[in-house]
């Protein structure tokens, strides 16, 4: 070396404390975001008297090899991963701005640290860099089929059955691949030279067995809608594909072992076409993908900006609380009769029924008039119903007696159903993409990372993976701007009603949380209850609440698999018709049925006067206490006899339902109570589709 660069190197290694000291005061301040500040700067100010009196860095810089270095930095994306999980989340705003910058000075200073450590046990140099990229090139390849490959295929293959973007879980995914093929070259690098060439031949054998096995093995293995059940085969099956899987294995092996000796580098070339074929598939996969994968686009919008107008002249307010289940009143009102006070002039239904236990099926039945038909898929099932000739009529007749009919929160997986019908569902004049509001990654890789070893392990391992409720439904939250207050809390809050300025009058549906999770049964008891007194008197203020009828109900009542002995179809009603008072509120155990619910609007607004009779169905006038009356519920199950399914379409996810179980009872609703499936009076209906 000529004096230049031994001079050059000297002054390189008499300094090279700075870019420690720069590394170690990047990694102090972040670190000062867990713990406090003041014990940071402590550790930091000990970390550099460390440093200083020991000359730490010089000595780094005489150890420095750049194959060792290499290892160490794949070695370090390891704990730096970790490291993030813990500490991204709690940096302020500017910090996160700048990952990329952050991201690299912290790789370097885990790799400096680590390299540090590799150089007191690895002694031996030669052929080091070319051992760490063939170790890399196998762990990636196989990281990359398992956490980008097979996740993208099932992603684009499915695209309809997901609410979510490629470019939200990409990238993401591409960081947790290059972290965990970090770790299997951690691994596989440390193995003794003498067995390194039979591992390696191993590894590969094992990595075309898991294309063998998701390719041609796999049969009519369907990708969503999984359960343990839909993977079990019988035992002869399991073996032969295991046996399978054994000869794969030493086959290729065994090849590669021989040509290795003619060809010193045929096990890393095949490892690096293994690689590049999974890579040219993701290629062709996104470029031959619709459009739907860069952003999910609606065309219908609900307008919120008169959730909470009413009319100067007739009202009919129907606000549905999700889950609110009629033996929820008995006990509040024995704890707090004072609630009930504003409620005085309404008339509280004791035996009531929905037709449906959950809220998309049963908000169709009460406003679309839609009813029991298992044959149907989602699609023909909302289609025939939401534009019969009575859901059709029961609208048009609305708008031609001056109502303004205006409904918030329904849940439909495509609004267009509902599209000239509600006036507040708007239509754009290009699809809209919506923004996501939140993407919940851990969710994605645990949910993918389980079809993606449904699909390449063998059957014997695909029944060691817990597949039963798996779902893809809360995987990413988007902002609805245009959406109505849903929880309580907040519909109360802003709860600011006003007049319209125009003279029509106004059909008010509104669904809202109600006793529904997350929130307790409680809190969303006693909430709901503020909710319909708060409204009663600002309707009073307003001067609109006599000539006004409101309806207080819920899509259903208790869920099934939430109340072992008191079965779902025992929504609330209680209703205060136009000009209707009472001294107290009314209790009557008159049999009401959701079925009723068109009619009764129908009569309230005079339409059921413009077409035959009951054409719009029977309305709660038509019964008294002592009717008899046959009514029907029909509750979500699982039934073993009936086929397997799973829903499609935007909000999508995997099913336990597979059949209704229909109860039949005439009497009090308090016959449902205890009733089990097979029981008398109940038949089992198979699901074409789940999409309630």
């Amino acid at each position: 070396m000529d004096k230049k660069k031994e001079k050059a190197f000297g002054f390189i290694r008499k300094y090279s404390f700075l870019i420690l000291d720069f590394l170690l005061l990047a990694f102090i301040f972040q670190v000062s975001y867990l713990a406090h500040k003041s014990v940071s700067l402590v550790i930091l100010l000990i970390l550099f008297e460390v440093f200083s009196r020991t000359k730490l860095s010089e000595k780094i810089f005489d150890r420095f090899n750049l194959p060792l270095f290499m290892l160490s930095t794949v070695i370090s994306v390891i704990p730096l991963y970790a490291f993030y999980l813990i500490v991204f989340p709690k940096l302020p705003d500017f910090v996160t701005r700048f990952t990329v910058p952050i991201l690299i000075i912290d790789l370097i200073f885990f790799a400096t640290a680590i390299f540090f450590a590799l150089s007191f046990v690895i002694k031996k140099k030669k052929g080091l860099g070319f051992k760490v990229f063939k170790s890399f090139l196998a762990g990636l390849a196989l990281s990359f089929l398992i956490i980008i490959y097979l996740p993208l295929d099932s992603y684009i293959g499915n695209i309809t059955n997901f609410e979510f973007p490629i470019q939200e879980f990409i990238f993401y995914q591409l960081f947790f691949c290059i972290a965990v093929a970090c770790l299997i070259t951690a691994l596989i690098f440390f193995i003794p030279d003498k067995v390194y060439n039979i591992v390696y031949a191993v590894l590969l054998g094992i990595a075309v067995a898991l294309y063998v096995q998701y390719a041609f093995l796999n049969g009519k293995l369907t990708l969503l809608g999984v359960s343990n059940d839909s993977v079990q085969v019988s035992t002869g099956t399991k073996i032969v594909n295991l046996i399978i899987w054994v000869l794969i294995i030493a086959a290729v092996s065994v090849l590669v072992l021989l040509i290795k000796k003619k060809q010193d580098k045929f096990d890393v070339f095949c490892f690096a076409i293994y690689l590049a074929f999974h890579i040219v598939s993701c290629i062709l996969l996104i470029s031959l993908a619709p459009s739907e994968i860069y952003g999910i686009t609606t065309q219908y919008y609900f307008d919120s900006s008169e959730i909470y107008t009413v009319s100067k002249n007739q009202n009919v307010i129907v606000i549905v609380f999700d889950c609110f289940d009629n033996q929820y009143v008995a006990p509040y009102y024995e704890e707090n009769p004072g609630s009930f006070e504003g409620l005085k002039d309404f008339t509280l239904y004791t035996n009531t029924c929905s037709v449906y236990d959950s809220t998309v099926t049963s908000m169709s039945q009460m406003f679309g008039g839609a009813e029991f038909d298992n044959t149907l898929s989602k699609d023909e099932w909302f289609d025939t119903y939401w534009n019969s000739d009575k859901t059709v009529k029961f609208y048009e007749l609305l708008h031609d007696s001056n109502y303004t009919c205006n409904g918030y929160n329904f849940e439909m997986p495509e609004k267009q159903y509902l599209y000239g019908k509600f006036d507040n569902l708007k239509k754009y004049d290009e699809p809209k993409k919506l923004e996501l509001d939140d993407f919940d990654y851990e969710k994605f890789r645990l949910d993918f990372g389980k079809l993606a070893l449904l699909r390449s392990l063998p059957y014997a391992g695909k029944t060691l993976v817990k597949f039963d409720g798996l779902s893809f439904r809360d995987i990413a939250m988007y902002k609805l701007s245009t959406e109505a207050y849903y929880m309580n809390s907040d519909y109360l809050n802003h709860l600011q009603l006003c007049l319209s300025e125009d003279d029509k009058n106004y059909l008010m549906i509104n669904h809202i949380n109600g006793a529904h999770k997350p929130c307790t049964v409680e809190e969303g008891v006693s909430s709901s209850f503020d909710i319909m007194n708060e409204m009663v008197n600002q309707l009073k203020q307003l001067g609109v609440y006599d000539n006004s009828t409101i309806i207080f109900t819920a899509d259903h009542g208790f869920h099934n698999e939430e109340a072992p002995d008191d079965y779902g179809a025992t929504p609330l009603f209680m209703i205060k018709a136009p000009y209707e008072t009472h001294d107290h509120i009314v209790f009557t155990s008159t049999p009401e049925y959701h079925e009723d619910m068109m009619g009764t609007i129908a009569y309230f607004t005079g339409i059921d006067q413009k077409v035959e009779p009951k054409f719009f169905g029977n309305t709660i006038y038509d019964f008294n206490e002592d009717s008899v009356r046959t009514r029907v519920w029909y509750d979500r199950m699982y039934d073993e006899d009936s086929p397997a399914i799973y829903s499609t379409g935007r909000l999508s996810y995997t099913t336990i339902y597979n059949a209704y179980c229909k109860y039949e009872f005439t009497g009090d609703s308090s016959c449902l109570y205890g009733k089990e499936p097979g029981s008398e009076g109940t038949e089992i209906y198979p699901m074409t589709e789940y999409f309630g």
